[in-house]
């Protein structure tokens, strides 16, 4: 497929080192080649295609003659809105702003009423004249992309890895020297993969050093609002869980014109999407004319990639320095540039959920001011989800993301993807087992578990209970009017039981239930038993550094414990202890008693005055 894109304006100082000519080669040198270092992958192809050719000068500096290159089409004329134009009446139109003023560079007298410069070796002249206008570079590349041969003067699609930081190299052989347009010309780009901007090079031994960036994307999940995202959480069945999507952007940013990030966001089957969507972007903004540091702000300064904060702002900044403000803005969530798609019918791919930002560089707040976005940047989406029931106890519930984005700044339409990120949410099972002091299985007991929740304020409709230790029964709170009591731990009731017979001394398993704090209570106690004080404990987890595994499942209450080799399922045991044995009236009484006992001291009476005469 022919691709057709736009030069950018970071490469104008190598285009233009022109006087009517160029950097090349002398002619006693006949090998001629470009090399393109720092390349990402190996499997581009790069096309390179002659603008300018010409004889070179003793000095290698100089071009001669110049002529338009075997890269241009030999008629100058292409349809250009359906209209065959001259490239020369299409350089005429370009217009660019100098000093505050428009200048017609490719004119004879720089106005728009002159007459269009009509040879190669004018129009070098004129680029030359304007070398350091990136304003320029772009329309002119504009225009010239029109005019390109289909078939390219070299191509090469072999590459050699260099082994100190794992890019690549690719270098186009020449059979002539010239001023040479090169092409990122790959067909099918993989994941985290972007095209190269346009490189203009002169045909030497040149080499060029490439910027090809993509951006990145992680997910992360907690259970609470306030938390820590990570690689895996864990919650109950009816919980809430949030998810945290951040994208930083490529260091080739700037040289986009509009820039598209979606985000596709997989939910597995037990979580529900249920909004509170924030998009907010972190920035470094350079501050311009800084003349003194505004007290309690927070200054930095970049070198190499790296932000450092200003250590001493007692003194006014340094006026060659560039100085930088971190800043977190919330994006307008109504026409501030994204949208969420959550119905499947309108869903390009398999995913769950689409976060859509059209062009970053479009983002308001909320008061409609355009928000800072740069190579810093990240773009942060926070939303939730509410668990489900069924999640097979210690298995990870994978949710992922993957980032779609602009990979070509030479043309929008073009976007690539990255490799999926995943987090995991997993749940625990609790057994119960019910015996007597002896160990033997009852029967008959039936049991409630509490989970603790964090609140601000009761909710409509919902039952909350306090806990107090050696009770045998959690207390209901009845005064919801007075509202929260700041100190006071509050529970609520965990539905996913099974409270029939397992199996043996097996009475219950709770299923669904994420780390926190419980409290398990014995609701029905077998006849003749008393009621089992509640069993209070945490439940903790661990996982592997990647998420994908549970690694410990503990309790802080030695008579709550993972169940032999399982980091899945917790188990415990609730003792009866039998009651009391009170007096009753209507039986023997105490007669019979007294009357055996008379009879046995009596007989012991006789066999004593036996046992001595016997001895006389």
């Amino acid at each position: 497929m022919k691709r057709l894109k736009k030069i950018l304006a970071v490469m104008l100082a190598a285009i233009m080192v022109m006087s009517m000519g160029t950097c090349v080669f002398a002619d006693d040198d006949p090998t001629y080649s470009i090399t393109i270092t720092g390349v990402a992958t190996g499997s581009h192809t790069f096309s390179a295609y002659q603008i300018f050719s010409g004889s070179v000068g003793s000095d290698g500096l100089t071009m001669g003659d110049v002529e338009w290159g075997s890269g241009i089409v030999s008629n100058l004329t292409a349809s250009i809105d359906e209209t065959d134009t001259s490239i020369y009446d299409a350089l005429k139109a370009i217009t660019i702003t100098v000093e505050e003023s428009q200048v017609y560079p490719f004119t004879s007298d720089k106005t728009a009423s002159g007459t269009a410069l009509t040879s190669a070796a004018a129009v070098a002249a004129a680029l030359a004249a304007y070398s350091n206008n990136s304003e320029l570079a772009d329309a002119f590349a504009t225009v010239i992309n029109s005019y390109l041969v289909d078939t390219a003067t070299a191509t090469v699609t072999g590459s050699s890895i260099t082994a100190s930081d794992r890019t690549y190299t690719y270098t186009i052989s020449l059979s002539s020297p010239g001023y040479y347009l090169v092409k990122d010309t790959t067909e099918t780009l993989g994941s985290d993969d972007a095209y190269t901007d346009y490189i203009v090079q002169v045909a030497g031994k040149a080499e060029v050093a490439v910027k090809s960036s993509v951006p990145t994307v992680t997910k992360s999940v907690s259970s609470t609002a306030s938390g820590t995202g990570s690689d895996a959480t864990s919650a109950s069945a009816g919980d809430t869980v949030y998810f945290t999507l951040m994208a930083t952007m490529p260091s080739t940013y700037s040289d986009y014109s509009t820039y598209a990030l979606t985000f596709h966001d997989t939910l597995s089957t037990n979580l529900t999407y249920s909004g509170n969507l924030v998009v907010k972007v972190n920035t470094y903004v350079p501050q311009t004319s800084l003349e003194s540091f505004t007290e309690g702000t927070i200054y930095y300064t970049l070198s190499e990639g790296t932000y450092t904060e200003v250590a001493d702002t007692s003194s006014n900044p340094v006026s060659s320095t560039t100085y930088y403000v971190y800043t977190t803005t919330t994006v307008a969530s109504s026409d501030g540039g994204y949208s969420v798609v959550a119905s499947s019918s309108s869903i390009t791919d398999s995913c769950s959920l689409e976060f859509k930002i059209a062009d970053t560089n479009a983002l308001k707040d909320s008061n409609e001011n355009a928000i800072t976005v740069n190579e810093s940047s990240t773009i942060v989406v926070t939303y939730t989800a509410t668990v489900g029931t069924g999640i097979t106890a210690g298995s990870a519930e994978y949710n992922t993301v993957k980032l779609e984005y602009s990979n070509d700044p030479n043309d929008s339409d073009e976007t690539g993807t990255t490799t999926e990120d995943k987090v995991y949410v997993y749940t625990y099972d609790l057994n119960v087992y019910k015996t007597d002091s002896s160990e033997a299985a009852l029967s008959g007991a039936s049991f409630t578990l509490y989970k603790q929740v964090s609140i601000t304020a009761f909710a409509d409709g919902v039952t909350y209970y306090t806990y107090t230790e050696g009770a045998t029964a959690m207390t209901a709170v009845t005064d919801t009017a007075s509202g929260v009591q700041r100190g006071t731990d509050y529970y609520v009731k965990v539905t996913t039981a099974s409270t029939s017979e397992v199996s043996g001394s097996q009475v219950a398993t709770f299923n669904d239930l994420g780390e926190g704090t419980y409290v398990l209570e014995e609701s029905t106690t077998p006849a003749g038993y008393n009621t089992a004080a509640l069993v209070k404990f945490n439940i903790t987890a661990e996982y592997s550094g990647d998420g994908t595994s549970v690694t410990s499942l503990t309790t802080d209450n030695g008579n709550v414990s993972a169940v032999t080799d399982s980091t899945s399922t917790l188990k415990t045991t609730v003792v009866n202890n039998t009651g009391s044995k009170l007096p009753t009236t209507g039986g023997i009484g105490t007669t019979i008693f007294y009357v055996v006992g008379a009879i046995l001291v009596l007989g012991a009476a006789v066999i004593l005055v036996t046992r001595r005469r016997m001895t006389r």
